[in-house]
């Protein structure tokens, strides 16, 4: 059966910083950042850099004997492919040796198209690709390098090195096994195959293997640590203090030492330990060379098992005093971890991250002056760095001093000019600020510094970025989703450039993809609190309204001082029946803070729960404070109308139209009090005036159909509402409510096209579905379509006994009538016993099906409920 009435329904930007005050982080303490961690980035960084790293000068001795080999068998002659390999060769070797390692891939390529089998050619170009951070093309080149030459043992470590970063255990411990046939006292193929073990959770194999690198290089502090870490790991804490001690023993060096400060640190009743532990670390970070030593040939294999050079002085010193303020600041000693930092700004030549580093603590304490004279502090102490200005820049811009940070940005690339991050920032607050401004020569200007940066790297996931802004601003949404998307799937855990791409798709009234970024934004940075205010406004008009409570108070403890957010709480709670909390939600507003937003709130709360007085005293304030407010001016009619004061309402919409004589809806509004009063005339202008004020108010060309309708002008009714289709051909709901008008009138062709275009336009609109449905049956049209999308309506609406009988209908017309009785049945069994019409057509539809179906006395039966049902309608309108 169709309805013949609706059914009701329930600043960001790029961060140039790379984390310098991204987050207000400290030092951790904690098990995330311990000891374990730092011996992790140092099995990355030292223990399996004997194998990652081949110095020049072994690389060195392996081409020269390559070269003096091929020199023996060409002497004289013309230069053969062998004399051509071996000049490619050399030449990558010198330009490596400068440091000049894409020209060196070049050299090596070449070799490679001559002999594409030459192993030392593979292995070149891999460590050279390992310069450039070209990871996969390194990759590949150290498999080929392996299978050329398998007896390389350094070639197969690294290979089982990387390996194992990338997840490929199984690859790793096969090449660990292959080198520890080849050399069976190898400590670093024993550290491989134990990571490789512990990762399938073999840990009685994985710490054998540990201990067995020990043993085979007793002297190799490296592989004592990578065991300290396992064993910390596995909660085996006094065996992993133990071990490190040991370490200590052989060599002192800083890593031991604050890995072990660490430890105690975390134990909580060793604090005298822990601060001795603490000041001795930063002695040997004191002690610790200025720069890593190159690896001498000879010492290739042993050196870089050792900890006492593997970091340099300036990291050891910033890490050591973070650490001991850390360690001051979480044991409620504020004071002592901010002279530790002094302390350490003066024995570090750098200083900034010392002092970044100060100002996320004084942001911890809320201490905003200090946090922002530490920022500016570090941009005078290094001026001619070029990222200082930058993160100068992003905190300028956080506080909305845009020319400020502009400054900054410019001065960025003054220092650097090549450094893209520091020109994308000056081109986005170009955009930011011309936009602001409308001054067409900055937005211009930053157009140009985007598209210059896209030319020479046209995959720059940042310049997509700011492009991205520029297309907003300029209203281009498709255009800056498809920038943003280019975003995305270059660097899919940006959680900024997430926001923006959601910000765009709610913006396009895309809300359940707007609401699928949005929620990964505030996953991937749970501090970036415009992303989780959207969140919660898109889960509101969602109807999620559990979801905009939950979002909407973790924002308000970032924000408390929303008002707008707090009220979007109330209102979701409302929806979900929590009157009494979504009232005291609203209430926590301080009195002297309210706006017009919520004394409305709370006064439209008031009339809820039956305070008329004091709800229309809040509405009234609410006028004050926003004078011609619709929303303010709709509610107030309504008191006005139940207490008999139209009066009132009408100066106030007077007054409002006079002040706004452009306000499509406060005309509409007026229209609305003139149909109240009874001036027909009146409120059809006032209707008229609104749309053309505004073509798409849908409400103002609803109520004028609604008003020719009732005047009996169905005529006039349809042509309003094909207007309003026409004006908003994107709202299914229109195009429902005219096929409805059309059905009304008899014009089945038109309705059954209007109706297809809702659905077309909103899949999930159940009533249009089950209309159409049975429009198509009652006219004989195409049963399949009919079954279809009664079937649909049926899923979509399982409760409803409208579905029901069109369903039971539709079969019945497809000569399914024992199918067909269920759903007939299901749908009088529904119907209330006062819908006398309805009750008769459903009792009229189950007497043909029980009668198709072979059933007679029960056809007999509904026969009569019928008719009993008609004769009461008929008595009924006798008696109006």
């Amino acid at each position: 059966m169709p309805r013949s009435q609706p059914r009701s329904g329930a600043r960001c930007g790029v961060d140039p910083r790379d984390g310098a005050l991204s987050r207000p982080t400290l030092v951790p303490l904690g098990p995330t950042g311990s000891v374990a961690d730092e011996k992790d980035s140092l099995l990355m960084a030292s223990g399996r850099l004997q194998f990652l790293r081949m110095d020049s000068a072994r690389n060195g001795v392996r081409f020269f004997s390559a070269i003096s080999i091929v020199a023996l068998l060409l002497l004289g002659g013309c230069q053969s492919d062998e004399d051509r390999v071996a000049r490619f060769l050399e030449r990558g070797e010198q330009y490596v040796e400068k440091g000049q390692n894409e020209e060196a891939i070049i050299e090596f390529k070449n070799v490679l198209q001559i002999d594409p089998e030459n192993a030392a050619a593979h292995e070149a170009l891999s460590l050279a690709y390992l310069q450039v951070e070209k990871p996969r093309e390194a990759y590949w080149e150290m498999s080929e390098t392996v299978r050329l030459d398998p007896d390389n043992i350094d070639a197969r470590l690294r290979y089982g090195t990387v390996s194992a970063a990338i997840g490929d255990y199984d690859l790793a411990k096969e090449q660990a096994e292959a080198v520890l046939r080849l050399d069976p006292t190898k400590s670093a193929a024993y550290v491989l195959r134990g990571q490789a073990k512990e990762s399938d959770e073999d840990y009685e194999g994985a710490e054998a293997d540990f201990r067995a690198a020990v043993e085979h290089d007793p002297a190799g502090t490296a592989y004592r640590f990578i065991l300290s870490a396992f064993l910390e790991r596995r909660g085996r804490l006094e065996e992993s203090e133990q071990v490190l001690r040991e370490l200590l023993d052989i060599e002192e060096s800083y890593r031991a030492a604050s890995a072990l400060a660490r430890m105690l640190v975390r134990a909580g009743d060793r604090d005298d330990e822990a601060l001795e532990w603490l000041r001795r670390s930063i002695e040997l970070a004191k002690q610790a060379p200025t720069e890593k030593p190159e690896i001498e040939p000879d010492g290739a294999a042993t050196s870089t098992t050792l900890l006492l050079s593997d970091l340099p002085r300036e990291p050891a010193i910033q890490s050591a005093y973070m650490l001991l303020a850390a360690f001051h600041f979480d044991r409620g000693r504020f004071e002592e971890a901010i002279a530790a930092l002094e302390e350490g700004i003066g024995e570090s030549e750098s200083k900034t991250e010392l002092i970044y580093q100060m100002a996320r603590l004084y942001r911890a304490k809320g201490m905003t002056a200090e946090e922002n004279a530490a920022i500016r502090r570090a941009t005078e102490e290094s001026p001619d760095n070029a990222a200082a200005q930058l993160v100068l820049s992003a905190y300028l811009g956080k506080q909305g001093d845009l020319e400020g940070a502009l400054k900054a940005a410019t001065a960025a690339v003054e220092i650097a000019p090549e450094d893209k991050a520091a020109r994308l920032r000056q081109a986005e607050l170009l955009v930011d600020i011309g936009y602001r401004d409308e001054d067409p020569a900055r937005i211009q200007a930053g157009r140009e510094i985007v598209d210059a940066v896209l030319e020479e790297e046209p995959d720059n996931p940042s310049a997509h970025f700011v492009r991205a802004k520029i297309q907003l601003a300029d209203g281009e949404l498709e255009g800056a989703r498809e920038s943003l998307e280019t975003v995305i799937q270059a660097r899919p855990d940006w959680a900024q450039a997430r926001f923006v791409l959601g910000s765009a798709l709610a913006a396009s009234n895309e809300l359940s993809r707007a609401r699928v970024e949005l929620a990964r934004t505030v996953e991937l940075d749970p501090q970036l609190s415009g992303a989780r205010k959207l969140l919660a406004k898109v889960h509101s008009q969602l109807g999620e309204h559990e979801f905009a409570i939950e979002q909407g108070r973790k924002y308000l403890e970032q924000v408390p001082d929303d008002n707008e957010v707090r009220i979007i709480v109330g209102q979701s709670l409302i929806r979900v029946g929590r009157g009494e909390e979504a009232y005291a939600e609203v209430e926590k507003i301080p009195e002297d803070k309210r706006d017009a937003p919520a004394y409305f709130a709370l006064g439209r709360l008031d009339i809820a729960f039956g305070r008329t007085e004091l709800g229309a005293e809040r509405l009234r304030r609410a006028d004050e404070l926003a004078p011609g407010n619709p929303q303010v001016l709709r509610t107030l009619l309504g008191i006005d109308r139940a207490t008999g004061d139209l009066a009132a309402s009408a100066a106030r919409i007077a007054k409002a139209l006079e002040a706004d004589p452009g306000n499509s809806e406060i005309a509409e509004i007026d229209g609305e009090l003139k149909l109240i009063q009874g001036d027909r005339e009146g409120a059809r202008a006032a209707f008229e005036k609104a749309i053309e004020l505004d073509e798409r108010n849908v409400s103002a060309q609803l109520a004028l159909a609604d008003l020719e309708a009732r005047a009996g002008n169905l005529a006039a009714a349809i042509s309003v509402m094909e207007r309003a289709a026409a004006a908003v051909p994107e709202s299914s709901n229109l195009q429902y409510r005219l096929a409805l008008v059309y059905e009304r009138n008899g014009e089945r062709a038109k309705a059954i096209d209007a109706y297809e275009k809702s659905i077309s336009l909103n899949d999930d609109l159940a009533v249009a579905k089950n209309n159409l449905a049975y429009l198509l049956t009652e006219s004989g049209g195409d049963l399949d379509r009919a079954l279809e999308l009664a079937q649909q309506a049926k899923e979509q609406l399982p409760d409803d006994a409208n579905a029901a009988d069109t369903l039971g209908w539709v079969l019945l017309k497809r000569g399914v009538p024992s199918a067909a009785i269920g759903y007939l049945e299901e749908a009088a069994e529904r119907f209330p016993e006062n819908a006398l019409e309805i009750q008769g057509i459903v009792r009229n539809h189950l007497a043909e099906a029980y009668e198709a179906n072979k059933d007679t006395a029960r056809a007999i039966t509904a026969s009569r409920e019928s008719l009993g049902y008609y004769e009461k309608l008929a008595k009924a309108a006798r008696e109006r």
